[in-house]
């Protein structure tokens, strides 16, 4: 009994050792997940410091890659700048050259060198204008080869070239612009390099019952002899025109200048200014080397009686009255001849190619005014009645042409001859030479027969 009691007792030890070795084993595993989990939170909190070091790493390189960009675009932005003020440098630079060489150029203009023609052909020599130019240049200038050209028309006269056949540089040719071949013929043989073109058809009132004549001759033989300056390679083509291209000026005070508007107001005038635009489409174009003259009523010896001075000299002469068209009223500004050709020796030297410049005087004066000085100068001023006569005005009468000529006067000309002077000198001449215009009373009827209806206006 004992024994099975101590047998029992020992398998309760042993229970109770087996059951505390158990609670120990569990406190073991216990601890052990208790270090495990430890272990876990400690390597959870490295990883998450690691994780949150490398955020802070990752921010400070985002913020140092920001600022080097920034820094970067900072730099590009700089020189951006300096780029843009280089530029502007150089803008500038390029302005302020071109404004020197802007300036230059104009010095250059203004201190050029003069031209110096060597063979000269001048159209329409023996006619009034051309007459006087040709004869001036050839005496004045021997080392200049003077070639005269005309037709010998009504109102040319070779006689007039006298003076100039004197002398060995002058050669005159006779013979039409119209033809072309001819035109090419004396530019080529006589290697000519200028061109002063003088010839046309100069007569308003014929032109009103004329006018294809005055198409023909002042606009297709311009043409003519601007094909050939282009084809030879003229150095100067100096184109003669007037101031009636510009039509009326009808204020007080105004002036045309060389910029004032075209206004033809008569075939005449028309046909001058078609020449004058062929003249500048040639520069334009072909850059013929082009000057354009346009001048106001031109006055002296030689000069057709078809014009209203030699016209009532001459009939004055011949104790015939003057007839007036209208009321006489119109006025014109008149220049002596002389005065043209100086302008005309100034504009072949020192003339700015492709410009136009005007020529003509500030004395003005109607025609009823001018009547009464040409009587007073024959004595007559007390016998106005017997000697004025008014007639039918011509279709168009311009009432007065006055022109600006400070940009010819900038280049040293000015008009010399008083009107008083001047017009002594034109009647005289014209009573020393009577005998060549006994007939011209004569001559519109001849040269235009089929025309006597339109022409009641021009009857003396």
């Amino acid at each position: 009994m004992s024994q099975i009691n101590q047998n029992l007792n020992i398998n309760q030890n042993q229970n109770i050792n087996q059951n505390q070795n158990q609670n120990i084993n569990q406190n073991e595993n216990q601890n052990q997940n208790q270090n495990l989990n430890q272990n876990q939170n400690q390597n959870l909190n490295q990883n998450q410091n690691q994780n949150q070091n490398q955020n802070l790493n990752q921010n400070i390189n985002q913020n140092e890659n920001q600022n080097q960009i920034e820094n970067q675009n900072q730099i590009e932005n700089q020189n951006q700048n300096q780029n843009e003020n280089e530029n502007e440098n150089q803008n500038l630079n390029q302005i302020q050259n071109e404004n020197l060489n802007q300036n230059q150029n104009i010095n250059q203009i203004e201190n050029q060198e003069i031209y110096i023609p060597q063979n000269i052909l001048i159209t329409g020599s023996a006619g009034f204008i051309a007459s006087h130019v040709t004869v001036y240049l050839t005496e004045k200038y021997p080392n200049y080869k003077i070639f005269a050209i005309d037709k010998i028309d009504y109102c040319s006269n070779e006689d007039y070239l006298e003076e100039a056949k004197k002398k060995k540089n002058f050669k005159f040719i006779k013979g039409n612009i119209l033809s072309s071949d001819l035109v090419n013929f004396i530019i080529e043989s006589e290697k000519i390099d200028t061109i002063i073109h003088i010839a046309a058809n100069s007569d308003v009132d014929s032109s009103f019952f004329n006018s294809l004549d005055f198409t023909t001759n002042n606009i297709i033989g311009t043409h003519i002899l601007l094909e050939a300056a282009k084809n030879y390679k003229i150095k100067r083509f100096i184109h003669v025109s007037t101031d009636e291209v510009y039509g009326d000026s009808l204020s007080e005070n105004q002036k045309f200048t060389e910029n004032s508007k075209l206004e033809p107001t008569n075939p005449y005038s028309a046909s001058k200014a078609g020449a004058e635009l062929l003249v500048q489409t040639y520069y334009k174009c072909f850059h013929v080397p082009i000057i354009i003259t346009r001048g106001n009523n031109t006055y002296g010896p030689n000069q057709y009686p078809e014009k209203i001075i030699p016209k009532f000299i001459c009939l004055l002469d011949q104790n015939k009255s003057c007839p007036i068209q209208g009321n006489g009223s119109n006025l014109r500004n008149y220049i002596y001849v002389d005065d043209v050709v100086q302008a005309f020796d100034i504009l072949l030297h020192k003339g700015k190619i492709g410009e136009i410049y005007n020529i003509g005087s500030d004395f003005e004066i109607s025609n009823l005014n001018l009547t009464k000085i040409l009587l007073k100068k024959f004595h007559l001023e007390n016998q106005e009645d017997k000697y004025i006569r008014f007639v039918k005005d011509r279709p168009y009468n311009d009432i007065k042409y006055t022109m600006d000529t400070s940009k010819l006067q900038k280049l040293g000309w000015k008009p010399k001859i008083e009107f008083e002077e001047g017009i002594d000198r034109t009647i005289q001449w014209y009573k020393n030479h009577m005998q060549n215009w006994k007939f011209w009373e004569n001559d519109l009827p001849k040269r235009y027969p089929k025309k006597q209806k339109e022409m009641n206006f021009l009857k003396i």
